[in-house]
């Protein structure tokens, strides 16, 4: 899951979770890349607001139901997202039934 961060909240550690891009094109900082005081500077002398940054869950923190239906939800939507193009294929529809069907902590591997 992602959210969206001011800049005057970031720390240190969190992990980008949308390329950053300033008004010109240019990318600033790639999705996936771990905040450190440098980048976060670098946010500042751009003039950026805002950032998307990964919104990750603690194994031993309790989601609320509705917390949870959200978290399913967005699964669902990337799952969806990721298959999008290749579902005329009868051997990726069946690859992407089964992912769907894919509960929390479940592998393909068993």
């Amino acid at each position: 899951m992602k959210k969206s961060c001011l800049i005057d909240d970031l720390e240190i550690g969190m992990i980008v979770a949308e390329e950053v891009v300033i008004a010109d094109g240019l990318i600033v900082i790639k999705a996936g890349v771990k905040l450190d005081a440098n980048i976060i500077e670098i946010f500042r002398k751009f003039k950026q607001s805002s950032i998307e940054i990964e919104e990750f869950i603690e194994q031993n923190a309790s989601l609320t139901d509705e917390e949870l239906q959200k978290l399913k939800a967005d699964i669902a939507q990337k799952k969806k997202s990721l298959f999008k193009d290749c579902l005329e294929d009868i051997y990726m529809k069946e690859l992407f039934r089964v992912v769907c069907d894919m509960q929390f902590g479940e592998s393909l591997d068993g």
